[in-house]
Order: C-alpha cells, then structure tokens, then sequence
C-alpha cells in the first residue's frame, strides 16, 4: 500500500512539473506581430524600441510586411497572431466570412490614422489634377486603402473603373512603374509617394491628397483564437501601446526621427504632414462607419462581393480588453 501511494505521490508531482513547465513555456511564447513598413507600424516601433513590450511582461516577434493585406493573409494562415493594420483589409475579411459562426479576427483598439495616401501623376503624361486621370493607366494595390481613396476619387470625379486602366503593383513597385512609364499615376501611401519624387524630381510629380474624402483608421488586430487563449498578453500589448503613444506625443521629433530611418521616408516630408497624423489608441463608432462606407464601394465594384450585405462589422470589435486599461477610451455603442 505505501509503494502504491508513494507512487501515486510521485506521478503527481511529475505531472505537476510537466504541466508547470508548459503553463511556463506558454507564457514565454512570443507574440508573432506583423507590422508593415509605413506609418502604421509607428506605435508598435516605437514600442519596441524603448522596451515598453518587456516592460509589460511580454516577449514579442515582428515579421515585416509591405502592407496590411499581406500581414492579414499572415493572420488567417496562423502564422502571426497580431497586426498594425488598416480597416481596409479587415472590410474583405468581413464581406468573406459572412455566414461564419465567428469571425477570425477581432479589433483590439484603433490608433487613429491620416490621410497620407495620395494621388501620385506624371504631369508629362498629362496628370495635373484629378479629373486628368480618365483614360490614364492607374497603378493601385487591390484589397486596401490605395483602393479604397481611388473608389472615392473617381466618385468625387463623376468617373468609374472602367474610365481608367487599373494596373495592380505591390507598393515597392508603383515609384518604379511611374517612372518607366508603365502606368501613368498611382495611388498609393508613404514612403512611397515620397519615393516616385526622389524617382522623377519634384517639379514633374503631382502628389493630390484628399483628407476630405479618405483618411485611413489604423486598427490593432489579433485572431480569435489569440484573445481567447492569450488575454493577459492581449491586455499586456495594449498597455504597451499606450505607453507608446504617450511617448510619440511627448517627443515628435525623436518619433520622427526613428520613423523616417525605418521607413525610409524623408524626415522633411514627416514633419511637413505630422500634424496630419493621430495616433491616439481607442475604439469608437467611426470605425464602424468607415467599415460600412468601405463595404459598399467593394460590392459594387468586386464582382467576387457582388450582391453581398454589408456585415455586422460589430461582431469584428472586441472592446473589453482597452476597457479592461483605459475604460474612458472606449465609446462605442
């Protein structure tokens, strides 16, 4: 009988070991975020560099990305589990996953945005304004906000998509593409609106912002399955976050100085439009309404979406983790 609880005894302390140990090695698990190279990634960059991640408990991985859409591709694959990203994205993954029982991805926070993306012309092809682009080549990234400001500008024009050639370039592309003469404009973000200038000079580049019409909503997103299983590292990358923000607008100038070294972008043309970003964390019922808008333009114009409802883009928001830290940040419905 006393081999019998002694080795009863020791089956438990072994099991009690082993599970200690993976309950540890979970715990030491880094976060996989993906971050793109613009200026979206700004709070999580900075975050990085003054350590604000180890600070709140938390070992993280960064996989760089070119944009959002790759970096959501990475997230439905299982190979990242949070993103800085944009609503546009977030939009397809809705309009794909209507029926779905539960969304893959859940909206953490917003970090507010900017309406840096831009309409970018040759003006020897004849692009000085807006209406210019009929019956000109657009170059365009399909599936974010490069498409989401050119569905509004060609609303703003009386234009449709079939009053343009649209060319599809990954951004690293689109600066090469103009000044080879293989599209005439593109829509597109920095850097890279900032990159066809050095390409071709600054006196035969339009650059056309439209803030009046499109201004991007920066989101934080992590999969369903990451918040359920991981909450305290959800709560912990949030806290990180706004420690982040606070920095950026407490010392803009050291900001814009890591941003434009990691971005590569122009230092003068970050100050020249800092006003112009927000990067205050929160949740509100605009995202909501972005979403919505978004979602229109993409069943009308994706025959893939054609004849779609608008989603419930509420069911994509979970709100209890920034209520959960900063509970005045969170005003929504």
């Amino acid at each position: 009988m006393k081999r019998f609880f002694l080795g009863c005894l020791v089956g438990l302390v072994v099991f009690v070991s082993l599970a200690g140990g993976r309950a540890t090695a979970q715990a030491d698990e880094p976060v996989r975020i993906c971050r793109p190279n613009n200026m979206v990634s700004t709070l999580l960059r900075v975050a990085e560099q003054k350590n604000y991640f180890r600070d709140a408990g938390i070992n993280v991985v960064f996989q760089e990305t070119t944009n959002a859409k790759i970096s959501t591709d990475a997230l439905l694959a299982g190979h990242a589990d949070a993103m800085g990203t944009v609503e546009a994205p977030l939009v397809y993954v809705g309009l794909g996953s209507l029926g779905a029982a539960s969304p893959p991805l859940v909206l953490i926070a917003a970090g507010g945005g900017s309406p840096e993306t831009a309409l970018v012309g040759r003006k020897d092809a004849g692009v000085a304004t807006l209406a210019d682009i009929r019956g000109k080549r657009v170059g365009y990234l399909p599936g974010t906000v490069s498409y989401m400001l050119l569905a509004r500008l060609l609303d703003k024009t009386g234009l449709t998509m079939r009053d343009i050639t649209l060319v599809p370039l990954q951004p690293p592309a689109m600066p090469h593409a103009l000044k080879g003469g293989a599209v005439d404009a593109f829509v597109m973000w920095e850097p890279w609106a900032d990159q066809a200038v050095k390409a071709l000079g600054e006196d035969k580049i339009v650059r056309l912002r439209y803030p009046e019409l499109y201004t991007y909503k920066t989101l934080f997103v992590v999969t369903k399955d990451f918040a359920h299983q991981h909450p305290e590292k959800v709560t912990a990358l949030l806290k990180a976050l706004l420690r982040a923000e606070a920095f950026v607008k407490a010392h803009p100038e050291e900001t814009m100085r890591l941003m434009s070294e990691a971005i590569k972008l122009d230092e003068a043309i970050l100050r020249k439009n800092w006003k112009d970003y927000d990067f205050t964390v929160g949740l509100d019922d605009s995202i909501l309404t972005m979403m919505r808008e978004d979602a229109r333009y993409v069943i009308r114009d994706d025959p893939n979406f054609a004849g779609k409802a608008i989603p419930d883009f509420s069911r994509y928001i979970e709100p209890k983790f920034l209520r959960e830290v900063v509970p005045e940040r969170v005003r929504l419905p």
